[in-house]
């Protein structure tokens, strides 16, 4: 079952997840200005101009697109994606048209490549007739680019299944051969691990579309099944006792053994870790707010230098719960033998531990504002 956190992100990036990683690359190096227009004696554009305004065209169309799509799950609600076909069509066709110009690009083109199936998964997602034919042309090809197209129209399909359990129940039959005749395929993988992430109709058929695509054998699958099996370890810390120990930054002892009857928070972060010092304000307030009602909060710091992490203590007086530190993993430029050990592999991550010592959530992140004030009024 996937997390709050990771349906969030999921849901945050699916508005421009489509349009794919290498597209984002792309856009990221392209110029934030450029002239209206060229100068009436400059001659034929280079390849390089053309390049460049594609990159521009692509930065652009991709805003609008993103505007116009709304909320993320337009993609699989059937009346909102009716309603925003007429806005999000024609930027997201010009968005085609200048991956068409990058893939004639030598240095742009295997990017470009992706990109013109990712985009078309999305215009024939959105109804475009045009898009899936190209998709059905190119799937009748050899090798990656045919099994690659197959799982695309494979993905239209399913976001355009309405979340009928039935109807994505033959995608991932058909999803599952195309799997076992391709198993080292990247892009089929790509396209069953989105189905694994979004639009499931039951947790059952979730769980299907993942298992099909971590099952394969690409470098992708590899990938995307470590990143599983770490959250369902850190997901299976959740409903059970634990005991955190370590030694703080000032060098001494620390267990929440000690705190027996309290409801601890604990905080897994970092001074450098901008998200977690966004969250820090929330944290300070809680804790000024439920400190004297029983409201522990013990900070994990993942930080590679002492002393970085005691001026920021100092600097916030307001903070003045214990900080794990370990000198060891610092050295190393690792992170602390704690967090490692929980799986985490992104921070800000949060605890909440009731009175007994059982851990009640490992996303406290996303509402610890509510919860704390229930598990303190529950029974020690």
């Amino acid at each position: 079952m996937k997390s709050q956190t990771a349906r969030r992100v999921v849901a945050l990036v699916l508005g421009i997840a489509m349009l794919g990683s290498t597209a984002l690359v792309l856009v990221a190096q392209a110029p934030t200005t450029a002239p209206a227009t060229a100068p009436a004696d400059a001659g034929p554009a280079a390849p390089g101009s053309e390049v460049q305004a594609a990159m521009m065209e692509l930065q652009q169309s991709a805003q609008e697109m993103q505007a116009a799509m709304g909320t993320p799950d337009v993609i699989t609600d059937p009346a909102k994606r009716e309603a925003a076909a007429p806005k999000v069509l024609p930027p997201l066709k010009r968005m085609m048209a200048a991956a068409k110009t990058l893939a004639e690009n030598p240095e742009t083109a295997p990017r470009a490549k992706q990109m013109q199936t990712q985009f078309h998964v999305m215009a024939a997602t959105f109804g475009d007739a045009e898009a899936r034919q190209a998709l059905e042309a190119q799937a009748s090809a050899a090798g990656e680019a045919g099994a690659t197209a197959q799982g695309a129209l494979l993905l239209v399909d399913w976001f355009r299944s309405d979340k009928d359990a039935a109807k994505q129940a033959q995608v991932l039959e058909r999803a599952e051969a195309l799997a076992n005749a391709n198993p080292q395929s990247n892009g089929v993988t790509e396209a069953v691990l989105a189905m694994s992430q979004v639009g499931a109709a039951d947790e059952q058929t979730e769980d299907r579309a993942e298992k099909i695509a971590t099952g394969m054998q690409s470098q992708l699958a590899q990938q995307a099944k470590a990143t599983f099996d770490a959250r369902n370890k850190l997901e299976a810390v959740e409903d059970k006792p634990i005991t955190i120990t370590g030694t703080t930054v000032d060098g001494k002892p620390f267990t929440t053994a000690d705190w027996k009857g309290k409801v601890v928070l604990v905080d897994f972060w970092a001074t450098w870790c901008g998200p977690c010092i966004a969250e820090l304000p929330r944290v300070k307030k809680v804790y000024a707010e439920y400190h004297d009602k029983g409201l522990e909060i013990l900070g994990v710091s993942n930080d590679f230098n002492a002393q970085s992490l005691k001026t920021f203590m100092e600097r916030n007086p307001d903070m003045p719960w214990p900080q794990l530190f370990d000198e060891g993993a610092a050295a190393k430029r690792e992170w602390h033998p704690v967090t490692q050990g929980f799986s985490i592999e992104g921070i800000p991550t949060m605890f909440l531990i009731d009175k007994k010592g059982v851990v009640r959530t490992v996303e406290a992140r996303e509402n610890f504002e509510e919860m704390i004030p229930k598990l303190l009024a529950e029974q020690g």
